[in-house]
């Protein structure tokens, strides 16, 4: 009895534990950090996580330039969910229409710099405009760099009063005097600190990125895509490769990734394809073209003979509401055992298995006659070629 119980408990658990939870997170702008409950994951979004348990989480983006931002989601039993969250600014905009001339802590900038908050100072002559970030600390030192002279005569004239003119024991110093002497030690000790931490502050200053990375590869992609539709395949690869090149961050970027891999394969440039449908499913791998590119990389192992590779692929599909239908997906697996089945027979069980269970699940086909007549042909044709 004890063992049935503990059994069903171990069910119980199991459901709520071990049940299978996709969660797809995407944000604007892209490559954001993720924390997943307090745990820093190595994947930057777009991500997709399937090891999730069933229950709360608190899902943590952040991003140089935007302010950090904190989602709550559920996830129920096979739950499959989507979450797209866009992070505010975390800085000021500033537009340079002519880029000559203008720095930021000696170094050159874009056309358009984010600046974060803080305060800064603006020098400008004729021919540069410096920008120069204010150490956050500045003010404290500013006021060390007052306070310690003042210090520093008071405690000396003390000491030297006390010296002098002590009827006592002459040498002798006062409470009070040594007091200021070590308060003294203390403040430039702390001065010299914060000049320190002020160069190693400047010395990283890294200037923030934000918009110019949205919208610049967003008007590329557009011209992409124009390009396209009318036919002009390398023009549109013009444009998609300088989004690839130099906007790895962009939202835009796993779009490029795919609209580039489907004008490869066009083009007869199979291993390129491959490789940047690689690159979406294991590092870019956004919802709306996530399954699209496990499928045409699965068609590419399938052309290429790598059937097992290519069944392992549909594997990956995840069953959104839009998109691939589990159906779709069985019947590819139907045409990628077929195939491997014509070059070794010993597959007759595992397809069959596969069409079996086509033609069980899917009655309600417009198909299911179809499938139907290709089970009786596969056990027609193996009964004729064990008699032989």
């Amino acid at each position: 009895m004890k063992k049935i119980v503990l059994i069903f408990i171990f069910c119980i658990i199991s459901t709520f534990i071990f049940s299978e939870t996709i969660l797809f997170i995407d944000s604007t702008p892209g490559r954001a950090d993720i924390m997943v409950d307090g745990v820093i994951i190595s994947q930057q979004t777009p991500a997709l996580l399937r090891d999730l348990t069933i229950g709360a989480h608190n899902i943590e983006l952040s991003k140089s330039g935007y302010i950090a931002d904190e989602i709550s989601v559920a996830l129920l039993e096979n739950d499959i969910k989507i979450l797209s969250h866009t992070l505010e600014y975390g800085s000021i905009p500033l537009l340079f229409p002519v880029q000559d001339g203008v720095q930021i802590n000696n170094k050159n900038i874009q056309e358009m710099l984010f600046l974060e908050n803080g305060e800064y100072s603006f020098d400008m002559d004729p021919e540069l405009l410096q920008i120069t970030p204010i150490y956050p600390w500045q003010k404290i030192i500013n006021g060390l760099n007052v306070s310690i002279p003042i210090i520093s005569i008071f405690s000396g004239a003390l000491t030297v009063n006390e010296i002098y003119n002590s009827h006592d024991s002459p040498g002798d110093l006062s409470v009070f005097t040594l007091s200021t002497i070590g308060v003294n030690a203390v403040l430039i000790a702390a001065d010299i600190l914060l000049y320190f931490t002020r160069d190693k502050y400047y010395k990283n200053y890294s200037l923030p990125t934000a918009a110019i990375e949205i919208e610049y590869p967003n008007n590329l992609y557009d011209i992409a895509e124009d390009m396209v539709m009318a036919g002009k395949l390398d023009s549109a690869l013009h444009y998609l490769y300088k989004i690839i090149e130099k906007y790895p961050n962009a939202n835009i970027y796993p779009n490029a990734l795919y609209k580039t891999a489907k004008i490869k394969i066009i083009n007869g440039d199979i291993e390129t394809a491959k490789a940047f449908l690689e690159t979406i499913i294991l590092e870019y791998p956004l919802p709306s073209i996530y399954n699209s590119a496990v499928k045409s990389l699965s068609d590419i192992l399938l052309r290429n003979g790598q059937y097992r590779e290519s069944l392992e692929q549909l594997d990956l599909i995840v069953f959104m509401e839009a998109g691939f239908s589990r159906e779709e997906i069985d019947l590819q697996r139907y045409k990628i055992l077929n195939k491997w089945y014509e070059t070794d027979s010993s597959l007759y069980v595992q397809l069959k298995k596969q069409l079996e269970s086509i033609v069980k699940q899917y009655t309600n086909s417009s198909y299911y006659n179809f499938y139907v007549e290709i089970l009786l042909e596969l056990n027609k044709n193996y009964n004729d070629s064990s008699v032989q």
